[in-house]
């Protein structure tokens, strides 16, 4: 599963929409066979309908793992407490 991940990661990587890139990819790898992107300009439901409908299980959203999400950012422990704070 590993070398899957790797495999996606890599291949993420190279996807461009015109000359800018199309995905973002966090992390290095090292958190096992589970790869985090965004597509670029796209909402996580689109992206998650496009792959169901391709038969790929995705969970998309910072919510299936909001403290890596946060860390992905760089959002400190106060950062998530002030945007809970506002609602947001």
């Amino acid at each position: 599963a590993g070398c899957l991940a790797a495999e996606l990661r890599g291949r993420l990587l190279t996807l461009r929409r015109g000359d800018e890139r199309l995905c973002d990819v966090y992390g290095d790898g090292a958190g096992g066979p589970t790869v985090a992107f965004n597509v670029r300009n796209e909402s996580p439901a689109a992206v998650g309908a496009l792959a169901a409908a391709a038969g790929i299980q995705m969970r998309h959203g910072c919510f299936c793992n909001p403290g890596a999400c946060a860390a992905a950012l760089g959002l400190t422990p106060a950062d998530v407490r002030d945007a809970g704070d506002r609602g947001q």
